[in-house]
């Protein structure tokens, strides 16, 4: 059985997970002119991530309004929000563009918002898991 059933928690935090990142996809796209000087991360960089979160967070919305949402897709936000917050680090450890101090603090801030989901993904699944093995 790779389905959850009707499971309120999870199904919050995909929308959340999924508001959050539409959010920050119209920040990186409608205010990227005016946030890459302010960060030092090139305009493009900025638009492309937007991008991308629109994708993602398409994804986030279609599987948690779904009457029944597969496993696999909340293992598959909870992988890409690992990856986020995996490519964050590396980004502020090794630090290839000069990226302002507002910039090294976004990037580290949204991180750790970015793991929040992951985690709050991660007991949902184990949570689920549990009510399966008692059931």
């Amino acid at each position: 059985m790779n389905r959850v059933h009707s499971n309120l928690f999870l199904r919050r935090v995909l929308l959340a997970n999924a508001s959050f990142s539409t959010f920050s996809a119209a920040v990186l796209i409608a205010g990227g002119a005016w946030l890459a000087p302010l960060l030092g991360i090139a305009f493009g960089i900025l638009a492309g991530v937007g991008i991308g979160l629109l994708v993602f967070a398409a994804g986030l919305w279609r599987a948690a309004r779904a009457r029944e949402f597969d496993r696999g897709e909340v293992r598959k936000a909870l992988a890409a929000d690992v990856a986020w917050v995996v490519a964050s680090v590396v980004l502020l450890v090794w630090n290839p563009s000069p990226l302002t101090a507002a910039g090294w603090w976004g990037v580290a801030v949204v991180a750790d918002l970015v793991a929040v989901f992951a985690a709050l993904q991660l007991y949902g699944l184990y949570r689920d898991g549990r009510r399966r093995a008692e059931a």
